[in-house]
């Protein structure tokens, strides 16, 4: 529950930021149109941070019902409710339609509560599609409110928000309060030997967080429009830099350099191409074994080379997908119960691999549904990356995907990533829907041209 706790204070200084003195701002305000979806996020965001103790595989399986679980399924329900009557409401309206991308998705959740049936853990499995289905309701309640895109463009800021401030935090604590946000662990950070941790998310969960604000405080301060508003995103920038570094995660410094790099690459490229690149790669040529010491933290080369023990739970993975390659083994269940467990790893919580996650858990089956809804929305990305529009939620995406290859990310059970994913998704649905007289080019318009081209063709 400590980390319930920590969660829920640092988030509740939040709400109170945005809500400016008023409840009313956070719970009603109907000019807003998506209050109750900002509310239920809170919610079960907070169900995700509610973590039992660690316990084996079957731990877990004989003794489901613990306290944290309880609080965690509570959490959510009572998102659900909070949602419900929003969702019911948009979806009634008028020429509601929902796009390929969440149709895709609410068909993987479709496949993930089908699996209950034949799950090898279905009271794990259950709970967990129960959250996966709540989160997508509020991304699709928002989807479908009066103003889907920019609702959409809110919900995905307030989440980056959420996420900042746990990070912030962390980097603050871990100067001011070493004792809880500073570790000391069996391998050294980057530059100190201690690494950023805290009493809610491990210092890879931190560090990968830490990688995705970074990329989208660089983008807005691209976009920033005055020297305060630029000056606000760099600090942020600078912090989810900070936070990166401290927490000494190689999937963060991964998703700073390619979010970095891209982001440059638009925005500043003959910068890029003339000073920042060139300096980066001589650093780089002349420091290469100080650098990769620095980002080993004292590893063997053999572990290296299998990514601190990953290769081994894949290959567990793989073997296991062998058996059921369709269907899968049960929604949240198939990495730890079945493969996992198979290598005696059973009291990890999954395999470090989302994608894997979703291959065990569904099988090809769900899984060709959720690369469906990432492959659409990275095509709205490419589409505003080109553009130079929105590359803020745009970059977004890279992070999403580079984080779910090497832990859990979007590829199971409800994290922000998830939600995130699935906003994306939906923007790229209402680009989809574009009605077709708004993509004719306005001398297409012209009643004088079809006057001329009718007069044309009767001669």
């Amino acid at each position: 529950m400590r980390s319930l706790a920590w969660t829920a204070a640092i988030w509740t200084v939040v709400l109170v930021f945005i809500a400016r003195g008023s409840l009313r701002e956070i719970l009603h305000k109907p000019e807003s149109g998506w209050s109750m979806e900002r509310l239920a996020i809170v919610l079960v965001l907070l169900g995700s941070f509610t973590n039992a103790a660690k316990a084996s595989a079957n731990e877990v399986l004989a003794d489901p019902v613990v306290l944290e679980r309880v609080v965690r399924g509570a959490l959510v329900l009572l998102g659900g409710l909070v949602v419900a009557p929003s969702l019911l409401r948009n979806l009634r309206s008028p020429g509601t339609r929902i796009g390929p991308g969440l149709t895709a998705l609410w068909a993987y959740v479709l496949v993930a509560a089908l699996s209950v049936l034949y799950s090898i853990a279905p009271i794990v499995t259950g709970p967990k599609v129960v959250e996966l289905l709540v989160g997508l309701a509020i991304i699709t309640s928002v989807a479908t409110s009066s103003a889907p895109k920019e609702h959409l463009r809110q919900a995905i800021r307030f989440i980056v928000t959420l996420e900042a401030s746990l990070v912030t935090t962390a980097v603050i604590g871990f100067f001011v309060h070493p004792s809880t946000f500073a570790m000391i662990a069996y391998r050294p950070g980057f530059l100190l030997p201690a690494t950023m941790a805290s009493p809610w998310a491990s210092s890879n969960s931190l560090s990968a967080a830490a990688g995705l604000i970074a990329a989208f405080a660089l983008a807005s301060y691209f976009r920033g429009e005055t020297l305060r508003v630029k000056a606000g995103w760099m600090t942020l920038f600078a912090i989810g830099t900070v936070g990166t570094i401290l927490a000494s995660g190689r999937q963060g410094v991964a998703i700073w350099m390619v979010a970095t790099g891209i982001l440059l690459w638009i925005h500043r490229r003959r910068l890029f191409l003339l000073l920042l690149g060139p300096a980066a790669l001589g650093i780089v040529f002349l420091n290469w074994q100080e650098i990769l010491g620095i980002l080993s933290r004292n590893q063997s080369t053999q572990s290296l080379a299998l990514l601190t023990g990953r290769v081994r739970f894949w290959t567990a993975a793989l073997d296991s997908f062998a058996i059921h390659p369709w269907t899968g083994f049960g929604f949240g269940a198939g990495g730890r119960f079945v493969a996992l467990k198979s290598i005696g790893e059973g009291s990890r919580s999954n395999l470090h691999s989302g994608y894997l996650e979703a291959l065990l858990g569904v099988g090809l089956i769900g899984t060709i549904l959720l690369l469906f809804a990432v492959a659409w929305a990275a095509w709205w990305t490419v589409r505003q990356l080109h553009r130079r529009t929105q590359t803020h939620f745009a970059i977004l995406i890279v992070p999403l995907v580079l984080h779910t290859f090497v832990d859990l990310g979007f590829g199971a059970w409800l994290k922000p990533d998830f939600l995130l994913l699935a906003s994306l998704v939906a923007l790229a649905d209402l680009d989809w829907r574009v009605p077709r007289v708004a993509r004719v080019q306005p001398s297409d318009l012209d009643p004088s041209r079809w006057l001329a081209d009718s007069r044309r063709s009767r001669q």
